[in-house]
């Protein structure tokens, strides 16, 4: 899932930050239809590769650096796993 914008902390540290998809709105909505313990989500990126994307470059663009580095604050790109129960 796309997730472009920067983390707001004040509303991650008082209640969390839901109301976009975040690493921890994404595992939100999946713990409601599979077991919270088959749900993992993590985001990748950085404001570096933020910016790029929005310029409309392209990873041959970028040092291998930037796409290396994980900036919690910037979660570009979350990916997440949900298993049903056997």
């Amino acid at each position: 899932m796309p997730g472009i914008s920067q983390l707001c902390h004040p509303d991650v540290d008082l209640w969390g930050d839901y109301w976009r998809f975040t690493s921890i709105s994404v595992r939100r909505l999946l713990v409601d239809v599979f077991p919270a313990e088959n749900v993992t989500a993590e985001a990748h990126g950085n404001a570096h590769v933020a910016s790029a994307f929005l310029y409309g470059l392209a990873v041959e663009d970028l040092r291998p650096r930037a796409l290396e580095l994980n900036d919690p604050d910037y979660e570009f790109s979350i990916a997440a796993r949900a298993v049903k129960s056997a």
